[in-house]
């Protein structure tokens, strides 16, 4: 079964039209009318429906019949904060990859190490509707992007902060409410370490195995250890 997205999706939609992108979507994949497909709304919500092709007027929507609240998503509140990465495709690869397993939040933040070039959170934006499609979430994790890592803490509140370090110790139990930290290629600096350390009483530097991961390595596997119990 096909998804598609339609971000003003509410339970009061009988019929919702698709946009011209996911109309095209519907075309590309070879989707029919009567198909059955989900619609998911970015925002918790998905509907089971029929797709509606009306070729005359050159528009495709979708019949709704039944409707549910967090379809496809997992009860842990989970957040990845990643350094901005020299390389655009390893930071997509493990956007994708995280949001795929679960996670609800990426901040992405530069560092004293990292890229100084500042991510595309549209071509981001963009990536995350196609993989909630594939893998079929219906919330849409959200993307911020902040200037250095005080400005990232100050979004996180009562938030257990884990840290990926290769010096760590192995994570037991993981709490909900987490937020994991991972450097960018030249890892986090001593006063970001010192920053992080003090945010929410202090963090916890984790283990994620006994080799050096690559940064969207690195957050894969903690997206792993978050949601995989």
């Amino acid at each position: 079964m096909e998804a598609v997205y339609a971000e003003n999706l509410t339970p009061e939609h009988s019929i919702i039209e698709l946009s011209a992108a996911e109309a095209k979507h519907c075309r590309v994949r070879r989707m029919k009318d009567s198909d059955t497909v989900i619609v998911l709304n970015g925002k918790g919500l998905a509907s089971l429906g029929v797709l509606r092709i009306d070729d005359k007027n050159d528009t495709i929507s979708v019949q709704c019949k039944q409707f549910k609240e967090k379809y496809g998503e997992s009860s842990y509140d989970t957040t990845i904060m990643l350094g901005w990465l020299d390389n655009k495709e390893r930071l997509e690869f493990a956007i994708e990859k995280c949001t795929e397993l679960g996670i609800k939040r990426f901040i992405l933040t530069r560092t004293q190490f990292s890229s100084q070039k500042k991510p595309d959170a549209l071509r981001l934006q963009e990536k995350i509707i196609a993989t909630i499609k594939q893998c079929k979430r219906a919330l849409l994790p959200h993307i911020i992007i902040k200037n250095n890592v005080k400005e990232a803490l100050s979004l996180l509140h009562d938030v257990h902060i884990f840290i990926a370090d290769a010096k760590g110790t192995p994570l037991s139990s993981p709490t909900d409410n987490t937020c994991f930290c991972i450097g960018p290629e030249g890892g986090f600096s001593t006063e970001e370490l010192e920053l992080l350390q003090k945010n929410n009483g202090g963090a916890t530097f984790v283990s994620l195995g006994t080799t050096r991961l690559r940064a969207e390595t690195a957050a894969i596997a903690a997206s792993v250890l978050l949601h995989i119990r």
